[in-house]
């Protein structure tokens, strides 16, 4: 622990230095330690409860030996999951409200109807909303439907205002291969949904596609054995040329999106290799540590849109991996498609630390 706090500031260390603090103390079985600190959490306005929110699903996940924790414990994991369930934002993630629901009926079978409920469940929450009605508090009200007829006119001004923006939201993409293979098709797969696009590659290596309904986002370009990452956002052309043998190494962008590609590119970025995983824990997280900062100075310097370099920091910045028992080592993954083999001395144990702590 003193090791990490040692290292330099970055955005969220004081975060994970807490929660490290807290998955100690709930290991040695310190559970008036754990809850102390995780209440005080949820209690700070200054920290970011739907991180936080993130974090608590694994620590108050209830599983098959529930029943063997104490009953401090117990009660005060049923009490998170209420507070997870109550003010979570994220509407897609369904499996929290059926864990809150199985933690209650829990409490229920333990009491047996000879105990009251503990006063967490009857009582209003002291922190977040008041009310459990899965509803995001910035989730807009559905707009009321008016009752008045639209017009020829009104119906004609909306279609040609729709037909503008759909217009405007579709990137093409051109493609220029130099010794193109014809059976090939480039793949390009989008990050969030998952969906895959292709493009087919003529003789004279010229191929191209417009593409609509995406948000600006990460995607995997494959062609042959090469692959690279690309930023795509609908509102930019984009023109790449590259040679067929060499496209992972070496591809050149034109257009709108030119910046942002050429960047992710950039053969000054840095990257932890297969000789840096021989180091010892504490080793690593320095040179880990020390690449970020590197790649942040990288960033910063291209002068690139706000949005994508904060974003673009919030992606090398968060993919961490807990490692070992005692310490949080840092592995900063600063190259997107690199394939991670960690030692021995550090992968040790690592099938009952991951059921135990977190994935940061």
């Amino acid at each position: 622990m003193a090791e990490i706090e040692a290292l330099c500031n970055y955005e969220g260390k004081d975060f994970n230095l807490k929660m490290i603090r807290i998955n100690n103390d709930i290991r040695e079985q310190k559970y008036e330690a754990a809850a102390t600190q995780i209440d005080a959490m949820i209690a700070d306005t200054t920290i970011n409860q739907q991180e936080l929110i993130g974090r608590l699903k694994f620590i108050a996940r209830l599983g098959y030996k529930a029943e063997e924790l104490p009953e401090f414990w117990f009660n005060k994991c049923v009490g998170y999951l209420q507070y997870i369930a109550y003010n979570q934002t994220d509407r897609d993630d369904a499996f929290i409200h059926q864990e809150y629901a199985a933690a209650l009926e829990m409490v229920l079978r333990k009491l047996n109807g000879k105990a009251p409920i503990p006063a967490s469940l009857s009582t209003e929450p002291a922190y977040g909303k008041k009310v459990y009605n899965m509803r995001p508090d910035a989730l807009k009200m559905k707009p009321k439907r008016k009752n008045k007829m639209r017009t020829l006119k009104s119906i004609l001004v909306l279609g040609l205002a729709l037909s503008t923006f759909t217009a405007a939201e579709a990137a093409k993409l051109t493609f220029k291969v130099t010794n193109p293979n014809e059976k090939v098709k480039v793949i390009l797969t989008f990050s969030q949904s998952g969906e895959q696009k292709e493009v087919a590659i003529d003789a004279a290596g010229n191929g191209n596609i417009e593409i609509t309904g995406f948000t600006p986002q990460y995607v995997t370009m494959q062609y042959t054995r090469g692959r690279r990452t690309l930023y795509l956002d609908p509102n930019q052309d984009l023109t790449l040329s590259f040679d067929s043998d060499n496209m992972w190494r070496n591809t050149t962008f034109e257009g709108a999106g030119a910046a942002i590609n050429t960047y992710l590119g950039s053969k000054e970025l840095r990257s932890l290799g297969m000789p840096d995983m021989k180091m010892q824990e504490a080793a690593l997280i320095h040179k880990g540590d020390s690449l970020y900062a590197v790649n942040c100075q990288v960033l910063e310097a291209a002068k690139l849109p706000a949005d994508f370099t904060a974003q673009e920091k919030y992606v090398c910045n968060s993919i961490r991996i807990i490692i070992s028992p005692n310490t949080l080592c840092i592995i900063l993954i600063l190259e997107r498609m690199t394939t991670i083999f960690l030692p021995k001395h550090i992968m040790r144990n690592w099938k009952l630390l991951l059921r135990s702590m977190p994935v940061y």
